[in-house]
């Protein structure tokens, strides 16, 4: 446990909240930081929010990019 005056937490694995704990690790080196959730990865919503990309071939496909 750290001697600072510090006492943080963050409640949530999602995107936010793990984005959330990168940041106050690196205002506060050295700080645990606890991550409070019912879930982590891959079972949160942030997981499918972040957005799934893959390359598909449509009618408005430049002609010779496709397979």
């Amino acid at each position: 446990m750290s001697s600072s005056s510090h006492r943080i937490v963050v409640v949530g694995a999602g995107i936010i909240g793990l984005s959330s704990a990168i940041e106050l690790q690196q205002i506060f080196p050295g700080e645990v930081i606890p991550i409070i959730a019912s879930a982590f990865s891959p079972s949160i919503t942030s997981d499918v929010a972040g957005g799934i990309w893959r390359p598909y071939v449509s009618k408005f496909t430049v002609p010779g990019l496709e397979r």
